[in-house]
Order: structure tokens, then C-alpha cells, then sequence
């Protein structure tokens, strides 16, 4: 999972180009739809998402309400870190 994180792929692939983003979120996205197995596909809908976000708007938008829907449904957990006062 170290790979997909700060300095990871999804990582880099937000800070290129929109030209080069782009299409490469769209081919995930597809791909996961496109999918025989949907195991390989289901991972690649919100990895394409990411990708997209800083190039599109729209994607940004959707790539957080899916997020904050998982949170809610409980797919993913938020982890919450109590802080010191200095």
C-alpha cells in the first residue's frame, strides 16, 4: 500500500500534466468498468477519480462524496489522532 501513498503512483500521476492525467484517469475508470472481474475493477473507479480530481472540478466533487459516503457507511475508518497542547 506504500506504493499508492505520498510518493506513489496515484501521487505523481495527480501532479502531471492535465494532458497526460487525464486520459490516464479515464482509461482506470473505464477500465474498471470494462472489467471481466469485478474485483479488478472495483479498485480502479476511485483510483481514476483521484487522478482526475486537481485536472477536473467535477471529478474533485465526486471523488468527496464518495469518500464521505464511505466513511459513513463504514467502509473506511477515520483514525482520529488526539493532539498535546504545546
Amino acid at each position: 500500500m506504500a506504493n499508492i501513498c505520498k510518493n506513489g503512483v496515484v501521487a505523481r500521476m495527480r501532479n502531471a500534466p492535465a494532458h497526460i492525467a487525464v486520459p490516464v484517469g479515464a482509461a482506470f475508470i473505464l477500465g474498471g468498468f470494462l472489467s471481466i472481474l469485478p474485483v479488478f475493477g472495483v479498485w480502479m473507479f476511485p483510483v481514476g477519480l483521484a487522478i482526475m480530481a486537481p485536472h477536473i472540478p467535477a471529478a474533485g466533487r465526486l471523488e468527496r462524496r464518495l469518500l464521505r459516503w464511505s466513511i459513513r457507511k463504514g467502509f473506511i475508518r477515520i483514525k482520529r489522532v488526539k493532539r498535546e497542547e504545546g
